[in-house]
């Protein structure tokens, strides 16, 4: 998004299930408008011991 740093991702979490909203176009390009990084569904749905398949290698 270009109206945020590089680093920003890098420093916001965001949880599954949690949300980022953009406004733009490819050929335009995108604008953050909102980053709600809790789950959507609340804090009960935060499991910090679960496996994070994101997290894993490709071709592992």
């Amino acid at each position: 998004a270009t109206n945020i740093p590089a680093i920003f991702a890098g420093n916001n979490e965001l949880d599954n299930t949690g949300v980022v909203e953009l406004s733009g176009s490819p050929a335009d390009g995108w604008t953050l408008v909102s980053w709600a990084g809790a789950p959507i569904g609340g804090p009960d749905l935060v499991d910090d011991t679960a496996s994070d398949p994101t997290g894993e290698a490709i071709g592992h």
